[in-house]
């Protein structure tokens, strides 16, 4: 028999370059903001994950990728493979 588990969806808080607090974005949500932001060529956004900034280029990417966002359902797919 299987254990089902209830899973959280991880969401990160994003900003404006200003600093306003624009929402609580699930990976599908924070997904689009990064394509508006390169379609745009905007600059200054940023989320903030566990307490790390993360700073979103025009290109909608960001330096480093934090650990444990949004990698839970690469794990997931890792697993049944």
């Amino acid at each position: 028999m299987i254990k089902i588990n209830k899973i959280k969806i991880p969401e990160v808080d994003l900003y404006s370059p200003e600093g306003t607090h624009l929402g609580l974005l699930n990976e599908y949500e924070f997904l689009d903001a990064r394509c508006q932001i390169k379609e745009s060529q905007l600059w200054g956004y940023y989320a903030m994950f566990e307490g790390s900034k993360i700073l979103i280029d025009r290109n909608g990417t960001f330096k480093e990728y934090p650990i444990g966002m949004f990698d839970q359902l690469a794990n997931l797919y890792m697993r049944i493979l």
